[in-house]
């Protein structure tokens, strides 16, 4: 099984972290492939390939920045008013009442500002906790 530490550990060892971080960030779904010479070795190339899946929904992540902050809440409290459609209701609804409401954009900003506060998002939205 391919993990973290494993990919961590090629790509040090080849140095092309920078360059991984740099793909991942820019095709968070696309197959990274890499061609390396190792710093010891003077002709040796080698080749790997590594999946990267595209992210899930998390949970009061309404502007999809992998973070939940301030911004997020007022989404989802334009999206509980109407002004705004959110990105998936698993997002918006952090009480899993079945819609999105000031209650779930406070509930937001809770978290965003580090406030203890609970968070259940209907599957497959990542559970969020602090």
């Amino acid at each position: 099984m391919l993990t973290a530490s494993t990919i961590r550990g090629a790509l040090a060892k080849y140095r092309c972290a920078a360059l991984a971080v740099l793909l991942a960030v820019t095709a968070p779904s696309a197959v990274l492939e890499l061609d390396a010479t190792p710093a010891h070795a003077q002709t040796t190339t080698t080749s790997m390939s590594i999946t990267i899946p595209p992210p899930s929904p998390q949970c009061a992540d309404a502007d999809e920045s992998m973070v939940t902050t301030a911004v997020d809440s007022l989404i989802i409290l334009r999206v509980a008013v109407q002004l705004d459609q959110c990105i998936a209701d698993c997002v918006c609804d952090v009480d899993s009442t079945g819609t999105a409401t000031s209650t779930d954009s406070l509930r937001a900003l809770q978290y965003a500002v580090g406030q203890d506060v609970q968070m259940s998002c209907l599957p497959p939205c990542t559970l969020a906790m602090r």
